[in-house]
C-alpha cells in the first residue's frame, strides 16, 4: 500500500537542529519528520470526493475550456491556504511532496497513466530572482518523481503583466493570460505527446486554459491539469 507520509532526507534531522522545522499552516515548530503540526493536519480543507469534471467547469470565460483533464487535493481555504502560501513565499517545499504524493493517488483512479512531459506554468524572471524558485516547478518535479516521467519548464515562458492575477476579475484574468504566457520556441513539436501542466492555485482557470491552448499549438495531443488548491467557485 503506498504511503501517505511526505519524504524527508536524513539529514533533515541535523538540519533541523539549526533551522526547526516549522508546520506550513500555523508556524508551529514541528518535529524534524513531520509535516503539519496535530492540530492542523486534522482540519486541512481536502476538496470534495467528486469526480473531476464536477470539480473543474466545461468552460472557461464562455469558451470550452482547452485541457482534457484536471485535478486539484484541497480547497484553496484555511489551513491548505497558508501552507501553500507558505510554499510560495516561505519555501515550505514539503507541503508540494506532500500534495502531490495525494494527487497522484486521483490520478491513478482516474486512470491518467499516459503522460510523457510534466511541465509548470511560469513565473516572470523578476520573480524567479526575488523568490529564487518557482513553486509550481517544485511541484512540478514531486509530481515527476513519483510519476516517473520527465520534467520540462523550457515549454512555456511568462512576460510580466501589469496587474497581479488577484487584482483582477475572470474575463480581465483571461485575457491577461492570453498576453502573459507564450510559446519559448515555436518551432518545437510536442506531436501527439501527453503533457501534465502542473500549477499551484486554481482560481477562475484562465491561466491554466490558456496555457493548455498554447502547448496543444505544439502539437501535443492531451493537456492534463494538477494543481495543488483549487478555489470554491471558478468564476
Amino acid at each position: 500500500m503506498r504511503s501517505l507520509k511526505p519524504t524527508f532526507l536524513s539529514f533533515d534531522f541535523f538540519i533541523d537542529i539549526l533551522f526547526p522545522n516549522r508546520c506550513p499552516g500555523c508556524g508551529r515548530v514541528v518535529a524534524w519528520n513531520e509535516l503539519f503540526c496535530n492540530e492542523c493536519e486534522r482540519k486541512i480543507e481536502y476538496l470534495d470526493d467528486l469526480p473531476w469534471y464536477e470539480l473543474f467547469p466545461d468552460k472557461v470565460n464562455e469558451k470550452m475550456r482547452s485541457y482534457d483533464y484536471a485535478n486539484a487535493v484541497f480547497k484553496y481555504e484555511g489551513t491548505a491556504k497558508n501552507a501553500v502560501l507558505s510554499l510560495k513565499n516561505h519555501g515550505a517545499v514539503h507541503f508540494a511532496d506532500f500534495a502531490a504524493e495525494r494527487l497522484v493517488l486521483k490520478l491513478e483512479s482516474d486512470e491518467i497513466f499516459d503522460i510523457d512531459i510534466i511541465t509548470a506554468v511560469p513565473i516572470h524572471k523578476s520573480k524567479r530572482l526575488s523568490r529564487g524558485y518557482n513553486q509550481a516547478e517544485i511541484f512540478a518535479d514531486a509530481m515527476g518523481k513519483r510519476l516517473e516521467a520527465d520534467c520540462d519548464f523550457s515549454i512555456l515562458g511568462h512576460d510580466k503583466s501589469k496587474k497581479a492575477q488577484h487584482e483582477l476579475s475572470g474575463g480581465e484574468r483571461y485575457k491577461a493570460a492570453e498576453n502573459t504566457y507564450f510559446i519559448k520556441d515555436k518551432s518545437r513539436s510536442l506531436k501527439g505527446k501527453n503533457v501534465l501542466l502542473c500549477d499551484d492555485i486554481v482560481t477562475t482557470g484562465s491561466t491554466v486554459d490558456i496555457c493548455s491552448q498554447l502547448i496543444k499549438e505544439m502539437g501535443a495531443e492531451k493537456v492534463y491539469v494538477a494543481s495543488i488548491c483549487r478555489t470554491q467557485s471558478l468564476k
